[in-house]
């Protein structure tokens, strides 16, 4: 989930190139209704300061559903920020501004780990056409 309007729009575009299946929310209960919707999401991007809530209560309830990579992407950067989002079920933490390159770097971690635990779910993602980054599969993001 990403509250700043031009930041999950730009992400969304960026990802959705990139040939990942996107989904958008914008605040803590659009993210909670997707995700009780029963789609099942790779992984969450998530900001941790939400206008209605926390990206914390987010994590927590997609991980209580089914497995999935959270990632935070806020402008909380502390030691102890990290610490926290960690403890609250974060898999990552990346720092506003975050740079493209270490965001795909973390989705090319994530897809390496889908591999090496489920390579037959990863042979099934359609491709739909769309550019991948070299060797990573499509993956259901929730942004």
């Amino acid at each position: 989930m990403e509250d700043h309007k031009d930041t999950r729009h730009t992400l969304s575009r960026l990802l959705t190139h990139f040939g990942h299946q996107i989904s958008v929310a914008a605040d803590k209960q659009s993210a909670l209704n997707i995700l009780a919707s029963s789609q099942n999401f790779d992984v969450i991007l998530c900001d941790i300061g939400l206008p209605d809530g926390s990206g914390y209560e987010v994590i927590f309830q997609a991980k209580r559903r089914h497995p999935v990579k959270a990632v935070a992407i806020t402008g909380f950067g502390t030691e102890a920020d990290v610490r926290r989002s960690t403890e609250a079920g974060f898999d990552f933490h990346l720092v506003k501004p975050v740079d493209l390159r270490e965001l795909q770097g973390v989705l090319d971690q994530v897809g390496a780990e889908f591999a090496c635990n489920s390579s037959s779910r990863i042979a099934e993602r359609p491709q739909n056409g769309r550019a991948k980054t070299a060797g990573v599969a499509s993956r259901r993001l929730l942004i």
